[in-house]
């Protein structure tokens, strides 16, 4: 998730250098060695809540959800308001369904930055799947308003179309994310699925 380095506390100008060269590798999906130098700043300066963000949101892309969960709790004991922090908490959270938990860390990172199409799209899914599906939909379509390019906003909105049987309303979602990205395997598969019981819907109609 792209950062805002926080004002709080005046970084040193090499530190913010640094801090500059691992967002740009990690935006460039170089996260070994995006994660690398940010473990660095934090090794020589362990007061530092953005290389943490950066550690916890490197590993976090890597899959390591442990150690994004352990970076994202360290960067919230030096900052209780990074917003990187609380979303890598609750997407941790949202990947193992503690959907309660995930929507708290995600709506106190979408208070602290609002707009954020990632959040939005993450808190959407977790409220969904809370039983707040109307929240949860309108939350999912807000952040494709905001990220009209993003396939993933709109696979995750047909995933939800498709667990409440509109089969027509999820093969548009899901159609739409294979347009913006037609390597997007997940959108194809879903989509055949959308289509082939939305199909069977038909068929006993007639």
């Amino acid at each position: 998730m792209s950062k805002t380095v926080s004002n709080k506390i005046k970084i040193p100008a090499k530190i913010l250098e640094q801090l500059a060269k691992s967002e740009k590798l990690k935006l460039s999906g170089k996260n070994q060695k995006a994660l690398e130098i940010a473990e660095n700043i934090l090794s020589t300066d362990p007061e530092c809540a953005e290389a943490a963000e950066e550690i916890a949101d490197n590993f976090l892309v890597l899959g390591d959800f442990k150690k994004a969960r352990s970076a994202a709790e360290y960067a919230l004991f030096l900052d209780s308001e990074s917003s990187i922090a609380n979303f890598v908490l609750g997407f941790v959270e949202s990947h193992h369904e503690n959907f309660n938990e995930s929507i708290k860390f995600l709506r106190k990172a979408n208070s602290n930055q609002s707009n954020n199409p990632e959040i939005l799209r993450c808190l959407g899914w977790s409220l969904f799947h809370a039983k707040k599906e109307e929240e949860g939909i309108s939350t999912l379509l807000r952040a494709g308003e905001l990220d009209s390019k993003n396939s993933e906003i709109f696979c995750d909105l047909g995933v939800c179309f498709l667990q409440k049987s509109n089969f027509k309303k999820a093969a548009e979602f899901f159609s739409r994310a294979a347009k913006i990205d037609p390597e997007d395997s997940r959108a194809q598969e879903f989509l055949k699925i959308a289509e082939n019981l939305q199909s069977k819907v038909s068929k006993k109609i007639v």
